[in-house]
């Protein structure tokens, strides 16, 4: 998780805002607010034209 996250930051040029979200939303996937981590997450992603990436999430969700 920790080097996804890194690569997500500095290949998207993320903000420190959306740095702190995209990785709250990462550590908050195994637990009971995963339905809530994977929209932050998603929307993170969609900002910066990451679509597919925003499928991988829908789908592993909807897959749990």
């Amino acid at each position: 998780m920790p080097r996804w996250h890194a690569r997500l930051c500095s290949e998207q040029r993320l903000s420190s805002g959306e740095a702190q979200l995209a990785l709250a939303a990462l550590n908050a996937l195994p637990g009971p607010g995963v339905q809530s981590a994977v929209q932050s997450l998603a929307a993170v992603c969609e900002t910066h034209g990451l679509g597919r990436e925003v499928q991988v999430l829908e789908t592993w969700l909807s897959r749990r």
